[in-house]
């Protein structure tokens, strides 16, 4: 396998990429840690919704997420829409901190991610 960084333009993708590469030289240790990092993301939607009725849609979101594995890039949009949904428990609090960060983390990820930051403004107020 080969890893071509030229690819992708998210800065935490790309290092993740690069430190990758220099620990074991394999492709297939991005998917191993992105099936790490998503199961992980879903584990704490899991936790902070679970206790309601809408934890259905975050295990349909999960189950659905399996079929994201047939490639790199549509893996990490995986990962940055598990990420947002985690964030969403964060508006309802009116903790925009903690939102943003998460937004960020996952705009590392993937930039469309990027797009949900005006969203606190708007659900913070209803």
């Amino acid at each position: 396998g080969q890893y071509n960084i030229d690819w992708f333009t998210e800065g935490l993708f790309r290092l993740i990429i690069k430190i990758l590469y220099n620990i074991f030289g394999e492709p297939i240790s991005l998917f191993v840690l992105f099936s790490i990092l998503i199961s992980f993301v879903f584990s704490l939607c899991y936790s902070s919704y679970g206790k309601t009725k809408k934890v259905y849609v975050y295990i349909i979101l999960f189950v659905i997420s399996r079929y994201y594995f047939c490639s790199l890039n549509i893996m990490r949009q995986a990962l940055a829409m598990m990420m947002i949904l985690y964030s969403m428990q964060f508006i309802a609090k009116k903790k925009f901190l903690k939102y943003a960060l998460v937004v960020l983390l996952a705009g590392g990820f993937h930039y469309t991610s990027y797009i949900f930051l005006p969203l606190y403004f708007t659900l913070s107020s209803l």
